[in-house]
């Protein structure tokens, strides 16, 4: 388990914000696509959320990123946890989850299919491929309104 620290918080929707967090102890090895759990670094709690960005966003910048869904009236997330701020320290544990990337793909375009906040893994996908396959992608996005499409 990684302690990271909150270096910023964006609005992506009116529901959800664009997390970063720095990795403050050790480095963190996952596949596009995975998740991580998280936590407040003071709590015993720790909730899933896809990683939103390349592996190789995190090799080079040192930082995780995250789509989260708050609630709209009180700013809390995951199971009731207070509003995230700039400088808050998280637990991070992981990465967890099969839904990954290939590593080596007989292919050479790829279409991805997203939905909501179901983008983060998506995300993660298209930008590793960007990075380091050759190849052509593109993306179906869909959301229920205009402004809940995070990542415009």
């Amino acid at each position: 388990m990684l302690v990271s620290t909150v270096v910023s918080i964006r609005r992506a929707t009116p529901s959800t914000r664009i997390v970063r967090v720095r990795l403050d102890s050790g480095r963190f090895r996952f596949r596009p696509g995975q998740a991580a759990q998280i936590g407040p670094a003071g709590g015993s709690a720790l909730v899933p959320y896809s990683i939103a960005c390349a592996p190789e966003d995190t090799e080079r910048e040192g930082y995780l990123e995250f789509l989260i869904r708050i609630d709209a009236g009180t700013d809390r997330w995951g199971d009731d946890f207070d509003p995230l701020r700039r400088g808050q320290e998280l637990r991070v544990k992981g990465p967890i989850g099969g839904f990954a990337f290939p590593d080596h793909p007989a292919e050479h375009r790829f279409l991805f299919i997203a939905g909501g906040t179901g983008v983060s893994p998506i995300r993660s996908m298209i930008r590793h491929v960007r990075a380091s396959v050759p190849g052509r992608t593109r993306l179906l996005y869909s959301a229920r309104t205009p402004l809940d499409f995070a990542y415009r």
